[in-house]
């Protein structure tokens, strides 16, 4: 199975980004649901980009 470039570029994003999103998500004045909005992100992207895939494969 091949790793998608998407994936890739997804996983880089995330390991740049890390510090602020925990200095984002460790704020105490912040929603409860917004972690979850991230893993909803998270889960829609992947989602989309299996969706390319399997077309791809046709």
């Amino acid at each position: 199975m091949p790793i998608h470039s998407s994936l890739i570029l997804l996983f880089t994003v995330f390991f740049l980004f890390t510090p602020s999103l925990e200095q984002w998500l460790l704020n105490g004045s912040i929603a409860w649901y917004r972690p979850h909005l991230i893993w909803l992100g998270v889960v829609i992207f992947i989602y989309f980009n299996q969706q390319d895939a399997s077309r791809d494969e046709l």
